[in-house]
């Protein structure tokens, strides 16, 4: 299976590499890779597609560690199964979800929150990848030996030094690779940039690639873009770990509820279940059973 997974990884690579050559024959020819790399634009494009990246992805780790411990502790056990909810949804609806509770909010609340801009990104970016991360997570902390409890008690770790000491450790590979997939899910990022950007400054590569064929029709500069872009995914790759690595146990762990965990899901069940409700209220208000008077003319 290992040869495999590495023979899969190099076939991937070498695809890319294929598309980055494919994608070179159309930039000038009077340009090189330095020329493209010191050009003041084209820096200011991929330093942002780097910095929005890593801060969502940072963003996302944040609110993803409590998500994936009241997923993990809360009585209800519900949390767990609306993880998926943010990866099933297109994220066309759920940005336009998000955008309307905004909007629902101000007008309840007499605020004036808005989601377009640079924060907005962040906070679209955030709630749909904390609940993958905590998905994505879940079954290594799922998987904590039962014994290891009974080690904690006769050791009398305090709670930090559990969690720091012997829960990290085991869930940390599947850990950093959810978090690859969701820096490279930020990086690539389309719609998202394209609803909230709210300025031509607030774009990615790959938002700067369709500005440049959509609005400018630059052929050769949407190459150079989309060469740059796939130098960047190669080298990400590279470093990207091969798998998430579980350790099977015999006696996996029955998680003891937590009143404060028992608190906490109640309330990311509301948070997961107001873009479901906002959809559902959209569909049925612009629901028109009855077919319109010239359906049955002719």
């Amino acid at each position: 299976m290992l040869i495999f997974a590495h023979s899969v990884r190099a076939l991937i690579i070498a695809l890319l590499a294929l598309t980055l050559y494919s994608v070179w024959q159309y930039t000038p020819s009077n340009q090189n890779l330095q020329q493209i790399l010191t050009d003041p634009w084209i820096q200011h494009i991929t330093l942002f597609s780097l910095k929005q990246s890593l801060q969502s992805t940072l963003l996302s780790l944040i609110f993803a560690l409590p998500l994936l411990w009241s997923a993990h502790r809360g009585k209800l056990q519900i949390l767990r199964h609306l993880l998926p909810i943010t990866s099933i949804i297109p994220t066309l609806i759920f940005i336009l979800s998000l955008l309307q509770l905004t909007q629902l909010l101000n007008h309840h609340l007499h605020t004036q929150w808005n989601l377009i801009g640079y924060h907005g990104i962040l906070i679209a970016h955030t709630a749909l990848n904390a609940p993958l991360i905590a998905l994505l997570t879940l079954p290594a902390l799922d998987a904590l030996p039962k014994h290891y409890h009974h080690q904690r008690q006769i050791l009398r770790l305090s709670p930090s030094k559990w969690y720091y000491y012997i829960v990290l450790p085991l869930i940390r590979p599947a850990l950093v690779h959810a978090l690859s997939l969701v820096f490279l899910l930020c990086f690539t990022s389309f719609t998202v940039l394209l609803l909230l950007g709210g300025n031509p400054r607030n774009a990615n590569l790959e938002l700067a690639i369709y500005q440049a064929i959509k609005y400018e029709f630059n052929l050769p500069q949407a190459a150079q873009l989309a060469s740059l872009q796939t130098l960047l995914l190669l080298f990400f790759l590279a470093l990207l770990p091969s798998r998430s690595i579980t350790q099977p146990h015999a006696t996996p762990t029955q998680p003891k509820h937590n009143r404060l965990a028992n608190l906490l899901e109640p309330l990311f069940i509301l948070l997961f279940c107001l873009p479901l409700a906002i959809l559902l209220y959209n569909t049925f208000q612009h629901f028109n059973p009855h077919p319109p008077n010239s359906f049955g003319k002719r």
